[in-house]
């Protein structure tokens, strides 16, 4: 501090100076400090200013023309007695202070000269608030404060009413600052603020802008201001700090803000800034050991910056934006809450051990970076924005909430230890991107579209950590459209996907340990695509497409498939198993297919199209079907579907270990098969069942019921019972029953029931093992056989035409209310044989029985072959025509012969 000094050291006074003294509190003059009456002395080197006397609200008011400190530092005196001081030593007593120590020490300069303090100021004996107040300005280059219950350095006029200090009105001038160090409290008022270097002290408190300011550094008004603004309020240099146990910065004046270029170290009691400019922190540093407070009516530019806090971190830019870019740091060790605008946190970082919140009042949130530089994490994250732009960017938590109108994640990473929930009023994109929960479930709802397309790795085990992946809870996303395309939705507890239109899963993959549960107002294609369950698929949409050999549904518990369109399984794969499979369908396309589970149900509108395809039930199996059942070319599976999947000697077609049910209009079997291996097999068909080279077999019990059956070269076989009721039946056979190679045939082997309502001709082979009751509602013709091993009955109303064989163990009846003819190369057989024609028997071939042999014809019996028994026979008509060489009619134990005419040469057995 420069002084004025005679030889001995002391001030030099004037008589004036005296007078003044004497009259009025303390005037300082010249451009030294100066006190008139001897106030200040010169202690080894050191000013020392023995201050006015207090008034009674303890207030030392101190006026000066010119304030500045030198290197040397001041002692302001506030002891009546001698006194130790830390800059001079001892000093000898102020006899202002005889009423008493000041509480107060203001320091005026009422000049239009600037204060500059380049050393320290210490308060002797009893601690007081030391104010130094100039509103030209204050430069503080290297200083401290000694013994001082609180400091005040302002650019501001003292508000005293009353004697009492009401505040400061601060209407313009600059403090700048060097370096400060105090161990008490200390404010600092202007309009604005400059550091240049350090400030250590206690507590500090900066305040700039034109304002009214308390004595509880509470900026409660404004003033008229004074001069140009500045460009920032407080403007902290690159070698600019502020260390405080608590630090506040207020910054009033519209528009201009707060600037750190350098550090502000806050301790336990925290940082809070209050700026109605923008704050900028550009590789800069903001930090707290307690919490830390932001709140600017303008923009955050933490660009490189730190903004760290042990404590709870708040930050309200009302709603203007956030730039923490660039490996921007936001970071605290308990909670983070920011409310702000638009938000760019590209490659930055917001790291919160407890609870984050943002809220971007429906501004973009932009989190995108490179290699996942950018990053959010926090205990529990709850993310409010227009749109978040997380692409290759991170968000990590405990538990995560985003609530926004579009989520872009592509590249990204959402990854949560518990749960993750997405909620967007528009698009929500994970394309190549990963959400993720630990322990938790996933929610996800996108009133427009979801895509979690290119997010399934080429291994099997999904190991690139793409997609959505829940490790132990649920997936449930609800959405406009879900497009999965080569995505992956996994989760160890079921998977719920809910879309009001188009499901995509093209070459995805869909798994749960769970139930997974896809429902679509629209189609579902899961073309190459996979979708799996340990437990249960249900689907619900308009349509499915899981075509391709790679198209694979499975569900380990049961699958459960409702469309209001077509199901498309064409060289696809539904399987279930351990449990059935329930299809409610417009129409199903399995060609080529597999559909399999224990219990199989299907249902169609219209048709089940079967072809090359195979449908297998590991118990029961239902087909109902309002149009057709298309079963051909199941032997072809093998050389298409089957050979993608190693079938092996797997044959296509239908099958039901426990038995089969079919309901259809018609029915198509050839070159197929339709099995049940243990229970019944029942086809009830409106119109007609092709069996061309077709087998239709049952371990069971057999019932078809139909109006048209065709067997032409197929086999339909039963080991129970075996019914039929048809309109018109087709049975053409071919091959040979000696070498297994016979085609044509319709066998039983227990009961053989067949009603034919039409005319049958039968060039096939027709057995049962049981006896055989075969109806016939017009005329029969067998060009093959027919045969029972118990007892054989043949009903023929129109007539019976036979060329070939009629076999029975047991009895056999014949009926007709026509004619019979037998041909040369027939053969009617039984251990009794009964025929009785309405009109005429014409035999050219053998009518043979072992027991007996009854014979009734309401016309003529002409015989030119064999009518013979070893038994009795019994013979009845009109007129018999026994004639020609080789002719024989009778039986060996006796012949009764009934006729208005006998003729012919030829042999009578039994007379």
């Amino acid at each position: 501090m420069g002084i004025n000094k005679n030889k001995r050291g002391m001030v030099k006074l004037t008589p004036l100076a005296v007078s003044v003294f004497l009259a009025l509190p303390v005037l300082a003059q010249a451009a030294s400090v100066s006190i008139p009456g001897g106030k200040i002395v010169n202690v080894n080197g050191v000013p020392v200013i023995n201050i006015n006397t207090a008034n009674s609200n303890g207030i030392s008011h101190n006026i000066y023309d010119q304030l500045n400190v030198d290197k040397e530092g001041l002692i302001f005196n506030n002891s009546a007695k001698d006194v130790e001081t830390t800059l001079a030593g001892r000093i000898a007593g102020n006899a202002n202070l005889a009423a008493g120590s000041a509480k107060i020490i203001l320091n005026e300069v009422t000049s239009n000269n600037k204060s500059v303090i380049d050393g320290k100021m210490e308060v002797a004996g009893d601690k007081a608030h030391l104010i130094i107040a100039n509103p030209n300005g204050i430069t503080v280059n290297n200083s401290g404060f000694i013994n001082t219950e609180k400091t005040t350095l302002t650019t501001g006029r003292a508000d005293i009413k009353q004697g009492e200090l009401k505040g400061y009105s601060v209407a313009g001038g600059t403090l700048g600052v060097k370096e400060i160090t105090s161990d008490s409290p200390t404010e600092i008022l202007a309009r604005s603020v400059v550091v240049n270097g350090e400030i250590r002290a206690d507590q500090l408190t900066v305040i700039a802008g034109n304002n009214y300011v308390n004595t509880k550094a509470q900026a409660i008004g404004t003033v008229t201001g004074s001069g140009a603004k500045n460009a920032y309020g407080i403007d902290i240099t690159e070698v600019g700090g502020m260390y405080a146990n608590r630090i506040t910065l207020v910054s009033t004046e519209s528009g201009v803000g707060v600037r750190n270029s350098g550090i502000v170290a806050g301790g336990a009691q925290g940082v809070a800034i209050d700026n109605y400019g923008r704050l900028v922190n550009i590789d800069a540093a903001i930090t707290s050991e307690g919490n830390l407070s932001v709140r600017t009516n303008g923009s955050l530019n933490n660009e490189s910056g730190t903004l760290r806090g042990i404590g709870k971190i708040s930050i309200d830019t009302i709603t203007h934006s956030i730039n923490n870019s660039k490996a921007g740091n936001i970071s605290s060790l308990s909670d983070i809450d920011i409310s702000s605008g638009e938000f760019n946190n590209s490659n930055g970082k917001i790291m919160s051990n407890g609870q984050l919140v943002i809220n971007t009042h429906n501004r973009i949130l932009t989190n995108s970076g490179t290699a996942n530089e950018s990053v959010i994490h926090g205990g529990t994250v709850m993310l409010k924005t227009a749109t978040l732009n997380n692409s290759k960017g991170r968000i990590t938590g405990n538990s995560i909430v985003v609530e926004s109108t579009v989520v872009n994640n592509a590249s990204g990473a959402i990854d949560a230890i518990n749960d993750v929930q997405l909620i967007s009023a528009g698009n929500i994109d994970n394309s190549r991107g990963l959400i993720h929960s630990r322990q938790g479930q996933i929610e996800i709802a996108a009133q427009k579209a979801f895509s979690n397309r290119d997010t399934l790795s080429t291994d099997v085990n999904n190991s690139a950590a793409m997609g959505v992946q829940a490790d132990a809870g649920d997936i449930k996303i609800i959405a406009s459209s879900v497009n999965n395309m080569r995505g992956a939705l996994n989760s160890t507890g079921s998977v719920i996907v809910e879309s009001n239109s188009e499901l995509v899963n093209v070459y995805g993959n869909i798994s749960a340990m769970g139930n997974v549960i896809l429902s679509s107002a629209a189609a579902i294609d899961n073309y190459s695509g996979r979708i799996h369950s340990d437990s249960t698929v249900f689907v619900d949409a308009a349509s499915l497409a899981n075509s391709s050999w790679k198209g694979m549904l499975v569900g380990k518990k049961g699958v459960n498939i409702e469309l209001s369109g077509m199901l498309d399984n064409s060289t696809g794969l539904i399987v279930s198993a351990e449990g059935d499979v329930a299809v409610k369908v417009k129409a199903l396309d399995n060609m080529g297919g597999i559909l399999s589970g224990n219990n199989v149900d299907i249902t169609s509108a219209s048709n089940v199209y079967n072809v090359a395809g195979l449908i297998n039930a590991n118990k029961k199996l239902s087909i109902n079907a309002l149009s057709e059942i298309d079963n051909r070319y199941g032997d072809d599976f093998t050389n298409g579907f089957g050979s993608n999947i190693n079938a092996g000697s797997l044959t296509g077609g239908i099958y039901g270990r426990d038995g089969i049910s079919i309901t259809a209009r018609n029915v198509k079997n050839n070159y197929s098969s339709i099995i049940a291996e243990k229970g019944p097999l029942s086809l009830n068909v409106n119109d007609r069942i092709i069996n061309d080279r077709g087998y239709m077999a049952s371990l069971a019990d057999m019932s078809i019921m139909t109006k048209s059956l065709k067997n032409n070269n197929g086999i339909i076989a039963a080991i129970g019972n075996l019914s039929i009721d048809v309109d018109t039946l087709s049975n053409t056979g071919s091959g040979s029953l000696s070498n297994n190679s016979a085609a044509g045939i319709i066998s039983s082997a227990q009961k053989m029931d067949l009603l034919i309502k039409g005319n049958f001709t039968n060039s096939g082979w027709i057995s049962a093992k049981g006896d055989a009751v075969i109806s016939v509602a017009g005329k029969l013709t067998n060009n093959k056989s027919i045969s029972a091993d118990k007892a054989l009955t043949i009903r023929a109303i129109d007539g019976f035409t036979n060329n070939m064989d009629i076999i029975a163990a047991s009895d056999l009846i014949i009926d007709t209310n026509g004619s019979l003819t037998n041909a040369v190369a027939g053969k009617i057989s039984g251990k009794v044989t009964n025929i009785n024609v309405a009109t005429d028997i014409n035999n050219k071939g053998n009518v043979l029985a072992s027991d007996e042999l009854i014979l009734n014809a309401g016309g003529t019996i002409t015989n030119t072959s064999k009518m013979v028994t070893e038994g009795y026979a019994s013979i009845t008509a009109q007129t018999v025509n026994n004639s020609g060489n080789k002719a024989s009619l009778g039986g060996s134990k006796g012949l009764v012969l009934e006729a208005d005419k006998v003729i012919g040469a030829g042999t009578l057995v039994g007379l």
